[in-house]
């Protein structure tokens, strides 16, 4: 009896933003090489798959489960069980439709379980990156990106998650903790979060990669994420008076390691916490804020074994955002079991 139109409902009006194709310019890619997809689950549907592949369409079905339990302190002792279900699929634009460097990206998402947080510990900052506050299915990202310059130049626009290209640290992904994702000072900021697991908004994002080890990157996104008060199915309203949520970037990747700074703002100002004006009324503040990381591998024994440690660091806006700011560091062996390179 799960009513359809709660998974995926857009207004009108939005519709022209979705389907924007980037047709113009190209860029000449060789090919990947062909994934050997027998180590999947499912393997390679018996020949199937790779055919899919080399016509440009790729699928990809993720299924994660945690257990949390909470021993002591919080609100209440007890745990729960929740699930995440990622649903992908990627379309070669060369491939498919004969034009080089386009991609065409769309994902769905289905959260379900129990609340270990809310209902049993009381964190702030989170204890799981997969719980959610209504378990619901929806379209979580749908975007067409584009190359130029023999890939050194990118555009992107869509449904698009800004967590998954800014603010990202490769290896913090192996922590579940909810401020290993994105920083928490900039994930408790906006009506609704930034475009960022749960929710995503519209987005139009450009990126600048002259070299394989710099790169330059700005986005613009709606600054309201899907609609706050319709938490279930896909939401995507554009009014003028939300604003926008800015954001750039620029880091570096070599020998010496990984290191970005990033700046984000959003148009729309907010009500100071404290301050007030004449009236009683609170005054109007910017939201804003910056970040930064460091990541290295600190010992290496070989191609497969290493020692990585990060550090990152991100401040905001304490007059009109909940965390001031927040840091994080950690420490991931890789490669520590004999046989298994890719054990962390």
């Amino acid at each position: 009896n799960y009513n359809m139109k709660n998974i995926f409902y857009i207004t009108k009006k939005s519709w022209l933003a979705i389907l924007v194709f980037l047709v113009f310019g190209s860029s000449a890619h060789a090919y990947e090489k062909d994934p050997d997809y027998s180590s999947n689950l499912t393997g390679d549907w018996q020949g199937n798959r790779l055919k899919l592949y080399q016509h440009g369409l790729d699928a990809q079905l993720v299924y994660r489960a945690d257990g949390i339990n909470n021993s002591s302190g919080g609100i209440k002792k007890g745990g729960y069980a929740l699930g995440n279900v990622d649903l992908k699929f990627s379309i070669d634009g060369e491939k498919l439709y004969n034009q080089p460097g386009s991609k065409i990206f769309i994902y769905f998402l289905n959260n379900h379980g129990g609340q270990p947080n809310s209902k049993k510990v009381g964190s702030v900052q989170g204890v799981d990156n997969i719980e959610v506050a209504t378990k619901t299915t929806k379209l979580y990202e749908a975007w067409i990106s584009q190359d130029f310059l023999d890939g050194k130049f990118s555009i992107l626009t869509g449904l698009h998650d800004l967590n998954s290209e800014f603010y990202v640290t490769p290896s913090a992904g192996l922590f579940i903790a909810s401020t290993y994702g994105i920083g928490s000072e900039f994930a408790a900021t906006g009506e609704n979060g930034p475009s960022i697991f749960p929710t995503t908004s519209l987005a139009f994002r450009a990126k600048l990669q002259p070299t394989d080890t710099f790169y330059l990157q700005a986005a613009v996104f709606d600054a309201i994420a899907g609609n706050p008060d319709k938490p279930k199915g896909t939401h995507i309203h554009l009014k003028k008076k939300d604003g926008s949520l800015l954001i750039t970037e620029i880091g570096t990747n070599s020998d010496f390691g990984n290191y970005l700074v990033g700046l984000w703002q959003y148009t729309k100002k907010f009500d100071d916490y404290v301050n007030v004006d004449t009236n009683g009324d609170p005054v109007k503040k910017s939201s804003h804020g910056a970040y930064t990381m460091a990541e290295k591998i600190l010992y290496k024994h070989d191609e497969n074994t290493y020692l990585t440690g990060f550090f990152r660091f991100g401040k905001a806006n304490k007059s009109v955002s909940m965390i001031d700011y927040s840091w994080s560091s950690g420490l991931v062996c890789n490669g520590f079991i004999s046989g298994r390179n890719d054990s962390q």
